[in-house]
């Protein structure tokens, strides 16, 4: 609180702006910056909850993700601020201890004013030491969207008749944002651009923040429905497989099968689907895979591994991506995934699967370059340039005593 001090002096006006902000949005921001300018405050205090006493029932992110999405998004006025008083309180959190401490660390003739939207100024009654409350903040009453205005307007006469509480009704610029929308459209794949700021955005992106968990069994169950029973078998055992070779060389094996489950996730997509479903989702196809769709499931499959499984794991979705052609300079995850699909149980038949398996088991490098060299021979001219770079750059690179084959 020293920097507050600093800027309001002895006879301070401060907005206290409290909330869950999972995540911070426009409409918050909009109507501090309304309330600061009509009311003269030298500043605005965020106060992202820890606990909130009415809200036990949804589950917000984790407090430091809900704290640095607040900084971020105020970073840029020098009006507003940010504490932490509430997160670091064990327990509930009740405004009328959050107003308490901050009265007790500002200078006595600080004016705090509590902005709160008309919606939910309506519960007040049911707030925690209701009049001490009116005795500790003046309240800036804002109406929103949807919300009755009058009805708070005839709430706020009376408390003012009846306890002498201090509220002050303003109306603010109509910007019809949720953070349970953005939550929701966040999890759904959609643009949360223009709803919140772009660093708010950016870290929601960069920690993964509110995309749908699904359940493995729930993909195997969706996946069992829309591939044959043949493909849906082999998608189980590279699954299988992925995760045991991840046991052996030290990647994470939850991951490893959930690549090797989702590779073949678009395969039963015939070639005009898949290319029209690439074009959807914005894949850049080069010559080779428009001559031969069927290298196309692969890109595909990453893409519905991305949206429909909200699959945001870039390693996993990579390891999807390049199983059937490989790229220079794979990932562990990557190698992993390309092997399996080659040399799980099924596969038997196929040349060099016995070599590759037991290369496996020691030295995954050796097995990819093993499944590249039995690939482009069976491809021969068809065969995929990232899959000649592939085998170029482990010769080269990891294996430099491998023969050309």
């Amino acid at each position: 609180m020293e920097i507050l001090k600093e800027i309001i002096g002895d006879n301070g006006r401060v907005g206290i702006m409290g909330g869950t902000f999972d995540p911070i949005h426009y409409g918050h921001l909009a109507a501090a910056e309304h309330v600061r300018d009509e009311l003269g405050l030298d500043t605005v205090l965020f106060i992202p909850s820890g606990t909130p006493a009415f809200k036990e029932k949804q589950k917000a992110s984790a407090a430091p993700h809900r704290f640095a999405m607040t900084a971020l998004a105020i970073g840029d006025n020098a009006r507003f601020h940010i504490s932490g008083i509430e997160m670091e309180r064990k327990g509930k959190s009740y405004t009328v201890d959050t107003l308490r401490e901050i009265a007790s660390k500002l200078p006595p003739k600080t004016k705090l004013y509590f902005i709160i939207g008309a919606d939910a100024f309506m519960h007040i009654n049911k707030w925690k030491q209701r009049d001490e409350l009116f005795k500790l903040t003046h309240f800036a009453v804002t109406s929103r969207p949807g919300t009755c205005a009058r009805d708070a307007q005839v709430m706020a006469k009376h408390l003012k008749e009846e306890s002498k509480a201090r509220i002050k009704m303003l109306e603010i610029p109509g910007l019809d944002i949720s953070s349970s929308d953005i939550r929701n459209r966040v999890a759904y794949g959609w643009s949360i651009r223009y709803l919140v700021p772009g660093p708010v955005a950016a870290y929601i992106k960069e920690h993964k923040l509110y995309l749908r968990e699904i359940p493995v069994k729930d993909i195997k169950m969706e996946l069992e429905k829309r591939l044959s029973k043949k493909r849906y078998a082999h998608a189980l055992s590279v699954a299988e497989e992925a995760k045991r070779l991840a046991g052996i060389h030290g990647a994470d094996a939850d991951r490893a099968y959930l690549a090797g489950l989702l590779h073949d996730a678009a395969k039963g997509m015939d070639d005009a689907d898949l290319l029209k479903t690439a074009e959807l989702f914005k894949i850049p196809l080069d010559g080779y895979m428009l001559e031969t769709p069927g290298l196309v499931h692969s890109h595909v499959g990453a893409g519905i591994a991305a949206v429909k499984y909200n699959v945001a794991d870039a390693d996993v979705l990579n390891a999807i991506k390049y199983h059937t052609t490989g790229r220079p300079a794979m990932s562990l995850l990557e190698k992993i995934v390309f092997t399996a699909d080659f040399t799980e149980p099924s596969r038997s038949a196929l040349e060099g699967v016995k070599a590759a398996r037991e290369y496996a088991e020691y030295d995954i490098d050796a097995a990819v370059i093993e499944a590249l060299d039995r690939k482009m021979r069976a491809a021969g001219d068809a065969a995929h340039p990232l899959s000649r770079d592939a085998r170029e750059y482990m010769t080269y690179h990891l294996h430099p005593d491998t023969e050309d084959y």
